[in-house]
């Protein structure tokens, strides 16, 4: 297989391209989404949609179970306390607070999800969440919203650090205890 100069000069410009904004995943409706295979069109909502992302980016970037359970487990929890502190259906376990009245919960839910999934995926996601923001209107509910999700996104992720889930990073060696001399 040969390579013009043109296709590579063509690859090398798209790197930082891919790296700055990760690779998007595939759409509903298209072949590779998971979603589109047993959903139909009218049961969609926000929580298939990023689902579908994450089940997605588990496929391409070949995470086995042990890990892929964390990183699915993370972003529901932080859009689930993002769209429960706008809602306020459930107690505020977590302590993060309430979110600000009449902001959107679907929309609070799908920024801290994407904040969360962008953390343990160590991709941005800016794709999907441009393209998720995008189905909405422009409101000062979007906009608290928005400012909500991020903010409970960071609290997840403040919250799960040296929480040894990480192999290598365990919050736990030996010689940091003393022993008792019985």
């Amino acid at each position: 297989m040969t390579f013009s100069r043109r296709q590579v000069l063509k690859g090398i410009v798209s790197l930082p391209m891919i790296t700055a904004f990760g690779c998007a995943t595939a759409p509903y409706g298209s072949q590779n989404s998971y979603l589109s295979q047993f959903l139909e069109p009218h049961e969609q909502n926000s929580v298939f949609h990023w689902l579908d992302i994450l089940l997605q980016q588990i496929r391409d970037q070949r995470i086995t179970p042990p890990r892929a359970a964390y990183n699915i487990a993370m972003p529901l929890v932080a859009g689930f306390i993002a769209a429960n502190g706008i809602s306020r259906t459930y107690n505020d376990d977590y302590k993060v607070g309430f979110g600000p009245q009449g902001a959107d919960p679907e929309i609070a839910y799908g920024v801290a999800f994407s904040v969360a999934a962008a953390e343990v995926f160590q991709q941005p996601f800016a794709i999907e969440k441009h393209h998720f923001l995008a189905r909405f209107e422009n409101s000062r509910s979007k906009s608290e919203a928005i400012a909500w999700g991020k903010k409970v996104g960071r609290y997840v992720i403040k919250m799960r650090n040296d929480d040894g889930a990480e192999p290598r990073k365990v919050n736990y060696y030996l010689g940091r205890y003393q022993r008792r001399e019985d």
